[in-house]
């Protein structure tokens, strides 16, 4: 099989290498912005900008591959819109451009921040509505096929705020982040449901368990941001604490995750981790508790560590092509 006819199966699961380094590298900035006792953050400036030119050097290539395949291939770009599971692995392309448009304003690129931003933002809407479209009007979905994905077009509207506090008015980040923060409980669950009463997820979707730990996550980074880091309440409060205690449950699962073959999913375990990092970071801020900054530190250099063996695992899955292949 070709390249270009090996591109009509590339995943739209593929950015989820970029939200992983994304939040890897937003994890990165953050930190270095934070004093803490016996901690020299000078060191982290240039490991934060490499990490930002890997991550959008990766992103542009994904990117461009996957208009390639909408392009050349549009018969299976529509059937991947319309697939019952792979529907909801699409907005991690939005969730990625969203995390990017963060990263380049970090390093005051505001204008390319922005435009990057209103294309993921609009988009990430419009899957949004995608999404529901289906839920709500077709009848082709079974409960043993919903899973944790299902919360990845939920996390993308959390998402937004992050950078879009610079770019749009405070009732657009509102909107985006109510939306998200609504459906979150309901969706939950549902996904518990699915999971006490029915049959197990399949084995490469169980890595997909820790985007649990994403949406109060990242709705705390989220939350703190839109209110300009005004006093820790207890709806923060909240939010933060459920995240440390699905992390917790997500700790004490990892026996069941260590025997699972290398697939795409595995990418799933890494922006939620650094989502949990942000947050720690700014209870961090909130709270002045030194406790959280080194909880933040620890969890940033393990991630970093996963990163690279989950890098290296998917180039190797590349090059014996065993990505882009057919239920792959």
């Amino acid at each position: 099989m070709s390249l270009m006819q090996r591109l009509a199966y590339f995943p739209a699961a593929f950015f989820g290498m970029t939200m992983g380094l994304g939040g890897l590298t937003l994890s990165v900035i953050t930190l270095k912005n934070h004093q803490a006792w016996l901690f020299d953050q000078n060191w982290l400036a240039p490991v934060a900008v490499g990490l930002a030119l890997i991550t959008l050097t990766i992103f542009a290539g994904l990117l461009t591959l996957y208009g390639i395949k909408a392009l050349k291939h549009p018969q299976a770009w529509v059937a991947e819109l319309n697939h019952p599971v792979a529907l909801f692995f699409v907005p991690t392309l939005t969730i990625s451009g969203l995390l990017v448009s963060k990263i380049l304003l970090e390093f005051d690129w505001m204008l390319a921040s922005f435009w990057v931003w209103l294309f993921a933002a609009v988009l990430h809407l419009l899957l949004t509505l995608w999404v529901f479209y289906h839920w709500l009007h077709l009848e082709h979905f079974k409960i043993e096929q919903a899973n944790p994905a299902w919360f990845i077009p939920i996390v993308g509207n959390i998402v937004v705020p992050l950078a879009g506090v610079a770019h749009a008015s405070a009732e657009v980040n509102w909107f985006f982040f109510s939306v998200g923060l609504f459906f979150w409980p309901i969706l939950f669950s549902i996904l518990l449901y699915r999971i006490i009463f029915h049959p197990s997820l399949m084995p490469k979707l169980l890595p997909t368990l820790f985007i649990f730990i994403a949406p109060p996550a990242i709705g705390f980074v989220s939350y703190v941001t839109l209110t300009n880091h005004l006093q820790l309440n207890l709806f923060g409060m909240m939010l933060f604490s459920i995240a440390l205690f699905m992390l917790l449950l997500m700790v004490a699962s990892l026996p069941k995750f260590q025997k699972l073959p290398f697939a795409l999913s595995w990418w799933a375990y890494t922006f939620p981790i650094a989502a949990f990092a942000m947050a720690s970071l700014a209870m961090h801020r909130a709270t002045l508790d030194e406790g959280y900054f080194w909880l933040a530190a620890i969890t940033v250099a393990l991630l970093a560590l996963y990163c690279l063996k989950l890098l290296a695992l998917t180039f190797r899955a590349m090059i014996k092509q065993k990505i882009c292949q057919p239920d792959a």
